[in-house]
């Protein structure tokens, strides 16, 4: 009985058992986790692998040349499963052999780098290569695609080469573009003048626009002659719009309104017809080699109207007269340059200009060609007031000379002279009566249109009895802009407004002048930054930066900048100021020896006697300079300060103990470089007519002439 109630026992405890380790999803008694199935081992791969191995060098006999076997006997090893990895019994033959291969590869990579290295310190400078040696750019990237990646960042001069590859390839570029552009520049030239152009010219000239226009952006730009080629494609399309046109429409082929750049192509004969033009205003609209075109030194900054007589006569002889009444728009110019150049035409000193120089003595100019390509503003210096507000020219006969300066796209501006003590004086009572400054706005502004001038600047400078009145001073400016929009008709460049403001503690007082009021009425400030040296000490004229030795002056256009623009006034307002002058001294004090001798001894003005462009002021205009500067008695020193920045030149006389301030050709362009550096801010020259030599505009020609 025992027996049997121990076996039900132990029969219930196994049920339980067996209840409590199945899940619901389980079967008692089905395996839940089968065997893994042993992976099969192929012998004969393994053999093969194995034999791979023992075919392979020996340590001491490995070379790079083996690389490939040994990556070929690892790629076959990774085929094997675990279990046949572990029979390979000469794996570790393969390790050693690929550490080896990497020691070895490392090592040739080395050499590599290290001739690549040697190669790049051997190249010509940058500036020294030229096309041809494009070899040995290539060689070297032929042993470069021999390095691993990271490898190449191990070559410590790859800048410098990856700089001459650069080079070399803009090398070639050049001369594609220079080559492709030379073949366009000559189909052009082989094209027949604009005024002998016929419709049998029409598929020749379309043959050379398809060869302009597969060229490369940089490669057009080359094209000096395009302007012929797109002339003679308007000519041509002109000619086929009136090819079979009734001679009574001939007035269609002129513009009704006109602008500064209309260029209109005229009908002066058809099969059975000729035309002659006429103009009611032949300045403003004329007729010149077969086009109606609009004269911008004619043109006002109002609309003007003129009538256009074509006068047919048809092949029975009968004569047509046809009229058209035209609109002239306002003169339109370029926009002017981020950094305009401007000078003042001192008419008082245009004798000494026409006397001292050179190029106007040879030429008859009163402009070269590189003050028409590089000034972009003139003020024509001066027209003066009278007590009652009154305006008259100082020279009005060399007016027309200026306004030919139009053409060329050069604003001419009037300027308005305050610089005399009765001149300050008129300026004072006429701007602080409202009536007065009425009137007064309205005779400069009737001037501006009776000379055709593009605009005013206002040189209303401070005397010891009549200083500048910041408040009227506004009332004129705000005065003046608010009548030059009445007179500004739409579609034609605004007139100017400037003043010209000394950069001096006593000229920028705030009770004389408030900037952050002018800054909402002017164009530009013309800040005159030159007349800033020491009476009594040898100092500079119109220095760029601070001076070591001005005796605390302290004067200076960096000075200058800095005052009108903490007052207020833009910075792309300014134009910073030049000297066409010099100014002699008399060294009276202790001569310092060293970089620069004399400056800042005690001194005083002297007259050079002797010296053509000479002045008993002390004054001397350049061509007095270039005849010390072509001496021997004079030496030239530039003054730079503790920080390194230029300051201004000299001329010393050692002997006769001479100081001369002057600007050089180093700190013009330095002045120029200075404005470059602000958007907007602009450099001018008092002026034109004492800086006999074209100094000025020459050196900032070049300097224009250089960034190009």
């Amino acid at each position: 009985m025992k027996k049997i109630i121990t076996l039900i026992v132990i029969f219930i405890f196994s049920f339980l058992l067996i209840s409590c380790t199945n899940t619901p999803d389980e079967t008692p008694g089905e395996n839940v986790n089968p065997p893994v199935e042993t992976p099969k081992v192929d012998q004969e791969k393994v053999n093969a692998v194995k034999t791979l191995i023992e075919n392979l060098p020996s340590l001491t006999e490995v070379t790079i040349e083996d690389e490939e076997a040994i990556i070929n006997a690892r790629n076959e090893v990774k085929k094997l499963n675990n279990d046949e990895v572990k029979l390979i019994t000469n794996i570790s033959k393969l390790t050693s052999l690929e550490t080896k291969i990497n020691r070895l590869k490392e090592k040739y990579e080395e050499d590599i780098i290290e001739e690549i290295e040697a190669l790049i310190d051997n190249l010509p400078s940058i500036v020294s290569l030229k096309i041809s040696d494009k070899y040995l750019i290539e060689n070297i990237e032929e042993l470069i695609s021999k390095l691993r990646e990271t490898s190449v960042n191990k070559i410590s001069n790859i800048m410098t080469f990856e700089l001459a590859k650069s080079f070399i390839a803009d090398l070639e570029y050049e001369e594609l573009i220079n080559s492709t552009s030379k073949v366009v520049i000559d189909l052009i030239d082989m094209l027949p003048a604009v005024e002998d152009v016929t419709l049998d010219d029409f598929d020749k000239v379309n043959a050379v626009r398809a060869e302009y226009d597969k060229l490369l952006d940089g490669a057009k730009s080359l094209v000096s002659n395009y302007i012929k080629l797109s002339e003679i494609e308007y000519v041509l399309n002109t000619l086929k719009e009136f090819q079979n046109f009734d001679p009574r429409d001939v007035l269609n082929c002129i513009s009704d309104v006109a602008t500064s750049d209309t260029k209109d192509l005229i009908i002066t004969e058809g099969e059975n017809f000729t035309v002659e033009w006429e103009s009611s205003n032949e300045k403003l609209f004329y007729f010149e080699e077969g086009y109606a075109k609009v004269s911008k030194v004619h043109q006002t900054h109002r609309k003007q109207n003129v009538t256009v007589t074509a006068n047919i006569t048809l092949a029975n002889g009968e004569v047509i007269n046809l009229t058209k009444q035209i609109t002239v728009n306002p003169v339109l110019f370029k926009d002017l340059p981020s950094t305009p150049v401007a000078t003042y035409f001192q008419s008082s000193a245009l004798s000494n200009y026409t006397k001292y120089s050179e190029r106007y003595l040879s030429e008859g100019t009163l402009f070269s060609e590189k003050a028409k390509e590089t000034l972009d503003i003139i003020y024509y210096a001066f027209a003066n007031l009278d007590e009652a507000g009154n305006i008259k020219l100082a020279n009005y006969d060399v007016v027309d000379d200026l306004m030919a300066l139009k053409a060329n796209d050069v604003r001419v501006i009037l300027c308005i002279a305050g610089v005399s003590s009765t001149a300050s004086m008129y300026f004072t009572e006429v701007t602080k009566d409202d009536a007065k400054r009425a009137r007064f706005v309205k005779n400069i502004m009737d001037a501006v249109e009776t000379y055709n001038f593009d605009g005013v600047d206002i040189d209303w400078e401070s005397t010891s009895s009549y200083p500048v009145v910041a408040v009227s001073m506004n009332k004129l400016m705000r005065d003046l802009r608010n009548e030059m929009k009445v007179r500004q008709d739409p579609n034609g460049s605004p007139y100017l407004l400037s003043a010209a403001i000394p950069s001096t503690s006593w000229g920028t007082a705030s009770d004389r002048f408030d900037f952050a009021t002018l800054n909402k009425y002017v164009d530009y400030i013309n800040m005159m930054s030159y007349d800033l040296n020491n009476t009594s000490k040898a100092t500079h004229l119109s220095p760029l930066h601070k001076s070591s030795y001005d005796g605390g002056y302290g004067f200076s256009v960096e000075y200058g900048v800095e005052v009108f623009t903490s007052r207020g006034l833009d910075k792309n307002k300014i134009i910073i100021g030049s000297a066409g002058y010099g100014k002699s001294y008399s060294v009276s004090g202790t001569i310092f020896s060293g970089n620069n001798p004399a400056l800042g001894a005690n001194a005083s003005l002297t007259y050079l006697q002797g010296i053509p462009g000479a002045h008993a002021s002390g004054t001397l205009f350049y061509n007095a300079i270039d005849r010390l500067l072509k001496g021997t008695q004079y030496k030239k020193y530039i003054e730079y300060n503790t920080k390194g920045q230029i300051v201004g030149s000299y001329l010393f006389n050692e002997y006769a103990k001479i100081f001369v301030t002057y600007e050089s050709e180093e700190i013009i362009a330095a002045k120029y470089q200075y404005a470059l550096e602000t958007d907007g801010m602009g450099i001018m020259c008092w002026a034109y007519t004492e800086d006999t030599s074209d100094n000025f505009v020459d050196t900032i020609y070049d300097e224009i002439q250089k960034a190009k």
